[in-house]
């Protein structure tokens, strides 16, 4: 029974490390690699959506190491997509105005709770408020919380000026409570982006191409 159970073990240990099969170690893929699977990912994404057109640009440091464009441009034409094609961004330029307004608190330019008007003074909204010194600052029109909701109107209107639309603003009636709901307004935005060139001695475009 010693021998049998001798050998019992024998079968069941492992092989000498000597004799043990070595599975082959996987190279990491390459930066190149992992783009082109994300590439791949995107456009599998991009269909299954519907979407017509895309591009996608990755920064690393200063250096743009993956521009692609997936797609069309054009549906009729078949216009490919491609890394220079121009698209409507929309509401992602908020994050860079409040960028802006940022850099130039940190400058002792500006600060967060300057009534936009101090640096707008054709920018005065009358806020629903029963403070009458009440005024809307930076920080409140960049948080949705003045109390007007959008400006349709104005924002669509493409013969109109930057200032024209700020001036008419100026003369809306609030909806809300001043800093009592959030309500969202593209216009006010415009406001704080102009406030920011302003304090800066420039214009928004130069000031953005500039910083940004």
């Amino acid at each position: 029974s010693g021998l049998l159970l001798s050998a019992a073990v024998l079968l069941r240990s492992p092989a000498p490390a000597a004799t043990q099969a070595v599975a082959p170690q996987k190279t990491a893929p390459t930066l190149a690699e992992r783009l082109d699977r994300l590439a791949a990912e995107i456009d599998r994404n991009r269909i299954d959506l519907h979407v017509p057109g895309a591009a996608l640009a990755i920064v690393r440091g200063d250096e743009v190491i993956f521009a692609r464009g997936f797609g069309v441009a054009d549906v009729e034409k078949k216009t490919p997509a491609t890394p220079n094609t121009p698209f409507f961004i929309g509401s992602a330029t908020k994050a860079f105005t409040a960028t802006l307004v940022g850099m130039l608190v940190d400058e002792g330019r500006m600060q967060w709770d300057d009534p936009v008007e101090k640096h707008l003074r054709e920018f005065k909204l009358a806020v629903q408020s029963k403070d009458p010194n009440d005024r809307a600052t930076l920080r409140d029109g960049l948080s949705h919380r003045t109390g007007f909701t959008r400006m349709a109107f104005l924002e669509t209107n493409t013969g109109l000026s930057s200032d024209e639309i700020l001036r008419r603003a100026s003369s809306a009636e609030a909806f809300a409570p001043f800093r009592q709901r959030f309500l969202y307004n593209n216009v006010h935005y415009l406001a704080a982006g102009s406030a920011a060139a302003a304090a800066a001695g420039t214009s928004w475009d130069a000031l953005m191409k500039a910083r940004i």
